[in-house]
């Protein structure tokens, strides 16, 4: 590998390098992945831009890495075979919107799938497997309720990684924590400003992203084992002007280049943990709550009024997932028949299921619901829900049978378990209304 510190940024044009057209939106424009390296490389990376139609900079960072390398990538990285999708919502990019023409936000979307566009690629990753996944977004600085205080977020980017406890980690913490710091340092080496991504709710809760399973980072890792990544780069204000703008678009370029550079440093980490398989009886999280922990979190903020950065304490902080919820995995979910939203649902994960033989007798247990305590918001699963598990012999007449021995599988619990946070029970659509003194539909298969 070249021994420079940093990856040249040259202004080329990527139309001559392998491209191809693997879906299109839902107004037929098409969805381009361009890739770089030699294609028997043994590291994959899967770069998604531009999921948010109205963020234009992380679009024109990943161009930038193509531009930039061109023919000269397998000299900085000949390890590694990159599939870069350069927009992954030109719809909502042609009227500048964050979703798409139906008005579907595509970051909220890889549970459910409703739209062409995280449908295509869901697609694309089982086809091409990629090892690590780099999800780029742009974010807003100026939030509403720290501008009461007088406060902005200025860091040029935040950085995350999978946090649903129900993931099989292909990366365990320790190397998680050194990924980061070692993107840290190199991004603070050339002038960028990098954090984990954090939030700062109205309440003055702080916490770092969320463990629910619609977004990409965690949808994607949960359902094939590939480490998915966020990369936010700032939005640069007007008064920044033209140097704020390509500010910015350095910073994820040159983001992208470490992440890449880490990644090859390390690629045992992934090369060596493929698919998890999980088997009868594994123990699955499917709750979990934010713990607090005992020191504030101290961030860095700009005065919106002196422009000088002060370091703010935020005492509510609650960095930790304490598991509520295990379940151990029956051999299979059976999913009545109709009940055609939810098995369309998987069907578009790619789950593998089959009909039962109607002349044998299943040992099942089902659900019978005692009581719930609905959440106030709309979407969310049941704040508390108490049930009884009943066993029975039962031919599944009118159930179609997903088990859980395939790639992923443990996926399932996460969506069809009545106590799962994120199950697809919580929305209406579903027809899986969780009600006192009824049965919950889908059927364990022991």
């Amino acid at each position: 590998m070249n021994n420079s510190n940093t990856i040249p940024e040259y202004n080329g044009n990527y139309n001559s390098c392998e491209h191809e057209t693997i879906g299109f939106s839902g107004k037929r424009r098409p969805l381009t992945v361009v890739y770089l390296g030699h294609p028997d490389s043994p590291l994959r990376i899967f770069i998604i831009a531009g999921q948010h139609g109205d963020e234009k900079y992380g679009r024109k960072a990943v161009i930038r890495l193509i531009t930039s390398l061109g023919n000269s990538f397998n000299s900085y990285f000949p390890s590694v075979r990159v599939a870069i999708l350069l927009d992954a919502n030109p719809d909502g990019s042609f009227r500048k919107s964050r979703t798409n023409e139906s008005g579907i936000d595509l970051n909220r979307d890889h549970q459910r799938l409703d739209s062409d566009e995280t449908l295509t690629i869901h697609h694309f990753v089982r086809a091409w497997r990629p090892h690590l996944i780099i999800d780029v977004h742009n974010y807003p600085s100026r939030r509403r309720h720290l501008l009461a205080k007088n406060l902005v977020i200025n860091h040029d980017l935040f950085i995350d990684f999978p946090t649903n406890p129900a993931i099989s980690h292909s990366v365990d913490d320790t190397p998680k924590n050194e990924f980061l710091k070692t993107i840290q340092s190199d991004l603070k080496s050339l002038d960028f400003i990098c954090e984990r991504y954090t939030i700062v709710k109205p309440s003055g809760r702080v916490r770092h992203s969320t463990p629910d399973v619609i977004d990409a980072r965690n949808s994607l890792s949960l359902r094939y084992n590939t480490f998915t990544v966020l990369l936010e780069g700032r939005n640069p204000t007007r008064e920044e002007g033209k140097a704020g703008r390509e500010h910015i678009i350095s910073a994820q370029y040159q983001a992208l280049c470490a992440i890449l550079k880490w990644v090859q440093e390390h690629q045992d980490l992934f090369t060596d943990s493929r698919k998890y398989v999980p088997t009868e009886k594994d123990k699955i999280a499917i709750r979990s709550k934010y713990r607090r922990a005992d020191q504030p979190f101290r961030m860095s903020l700009k005065n919106s009024i002196t422009k000088m950065t002060d370091v703010v304490a935020f005492p509510n902080y609650t960095p930790y997932l304490e598991i509520t919820k295990y379940i151990e995995l029956p051999s299979a979910y059976a999913v009545p028949l109709d009940k055609t939203k939810v098995i369309e649902i998987l069907r578009r994960h790619g789950f593998l299921s089959q009909f039962p033989n109607h002349s044998k007798v299943e040992r099942v247990e089902y659900y019978i619901i005692q009581s719930v305590k609905p959440s106030t918001r709309e979407n969310r699963s049941p704040r508390k829900i108490l049930i009884l598990v009943k066993t029975e012999q039962k031919r599944l007449h009118n159930f179609i049978i997903f088990p859980i021995n395939q790639e992923g599988g443990h996926s399932l619990a996460v969506f069809l378990e009545p106590e799962s946070k994120y199950g697809l029970h919580r929305y209406n659509n579903m027809n899986l209304s969780i009600m006192p003194n009824t049965h919950y539909p889908i059927l364990r298969v022991l």
